[in-house]
């Protein structure tokens, strides 16, 4: 039921909108099936030849490599902040060193005068 106090340029861009989404539903669908591969013995023999399994091996022997420098970059990560820690502490120590040096030196001037 369409409501018949609408203006006519309501109507037909209503119309207009109805017949394309009709048609992309009926046209488009079924170009999309159409075009589907079909699940045949020949289909897979083609897959079959397309895959590569010397591609196969390298990109396995890749992955396998960025693993092991992934991993090898991690055991670097880790050391370099245990290494930063250590010096973070003796940075610390120093400071506390200059301190007492400071407080040492202001000790003595007040003796001296």
């Amino acid at each position: 039921m369409l409501p018949t106090d609408l203006p006519p340029v309501a109507l037909i861009a209503l119309g207009v909108t109805l017949a394309i989404i009709f048609a992309i539903n009926r046209f488009g669908f079924m170009q999309g099936r159409a075009g589907a591969p079909a699940a045949s013995a020949g289909a897979a023999q083609v897959a079959a030849v397309i895959v590569d399994p010397t591609a196969l091996n390298h990109a396995t022997a890749a992955v396998e490599g960025l693993t092991m420098a992934v991993t090898e970059s991690n055991v670097i990560a880790r050391q370099h902040a245990r290494a930063t820690d250590r010096l973070a502490e003796q940075v610390e120590s120093l400071g506390e060193g200059v301190d007492r040096l400071r407080d040492e030196v202001i000790r003595s001037a007040a003796k001296m005068k």
